[in-house]
């Protein structure tokens, strides 16, 4: 059963980013689609599945070609999960042998999990349906106006790190400028919105905007119009925290952002670029 995080946890200075890294990785081709859990990388090199510790040393390589939509990390099922079109993978980092999957009845796009639940956001519609990590089945469909407004669409979801709000990346249906909102909902109070949503000025480029639950107790908003922003924002009040251009990156388009956890202080961002996956202490 996964329990609570404690109120105060390690700050990360994400301002480290702006060093050059300590390590970089070059030649790297394939889906962008990357994640961290406590110890490894999970990432997608050309028709391959790949996991790298904190040192960036391999520690194995399937030849196998996911297509990946989103990944989330189960504590509970203590798997990867790998969300193709209509299915999602189970991927055990300590047994290669076995990649089970469950199917889907439509095309998914959006994966978060926390606890025994799953929450996926199929590719057309601006709904969210909720399965059941022990049974894989269906457990309730949350539909506008409770999962966003009729006038929206949701591109993307993610638990915060005790399982008890949800954010959303959203935009308006008919915006031709392709902007994009984030939003934060009570999971635990009927998906009560509980921040308005927050304009941070996430206009698509090459690549959608992205973000990723914190163990900090936020979320890290982070979008590659014409250069890297990271925005910091707690992750049960909906409050902006922080926002950060890496001007470092204003050269180097950054496609991808994930973090390895490590052991006490010791964290890791690691940032895909074109061909190179950037590894910087924080």
């Amino acid at each position: 059963m996964e329990t609570s995080a404690p109120a105060v946890t390690t700050v990360l200075d994400l301002n480290r980013m702006q060093d050059e890294p300590r390590l970089c990785i070059k030649k790297v081709i394939g889906p962008v689609n990357m994640l961290g859990n406590d110890k490894y990388l999970l990432y997608f090199p050309l028709n391959r599945i790949s996991i790298l510790n904190e040192d960036g040393e391999e520690q194995w390589t399937i030849h196998r070609d996911l297509g990946p939509r989103d990944l989330c990390w189960s504590s509970y099922l203590n798997r990867f999960l790998v969300l193709t079109y209509d299915k999602v993978y189970l991927l055990d980092v300590m047994d290669t042998s076995n990649l089970p999957s469950y199917e889907f009845t439509r095309g998914m796009w959006s994966c978060t999990c926390y606890g025994e639940t799953l929450l996926v956001k199929p590719s057309i519609g601006s709904f969210l349906e909720e399965y059941s990590l022990s049974s894989w089945k269906l457990i309730r469909t949350h539909k506008p106006p409770v999962s966003c407004s009729k006038n929206q669409d949701i591109h993307s979801i993610r638990f915060n790190s005790t399982g008890t709000h949800l954010g959303l990346i959203i935009r308006e249906k008919q915006d031709c400028h392709r902007k994009y909102y984030f939003a934060l909902h009570n999971w635990k109070d009927k998906m009560q919105l509980v921040q308005p949503v927050i304009d941070l000025d996430l206009l698509s480029s090459n690549f959608y905007p992205n973000f990723l639950s914190l163990h900090n107790q936020q979320f890290l908003v982070y979008s590659t119009h014409n250069q890297l922003t990271l925005h910091l924002i707690n992750d049960s009040t909906g409050e902006l925290i922080e926002s950060i251009d890496l001007s470092y990156y204003d050269t180097k388009l950054a496609w991808s952002m994930a973090f390895i956890n490590g052991d006490g202080d010791k964290k890791t961002a690691v940032i895909r670029t074109g061909k190179e996956l950037r590894f910087h202490n924080l």
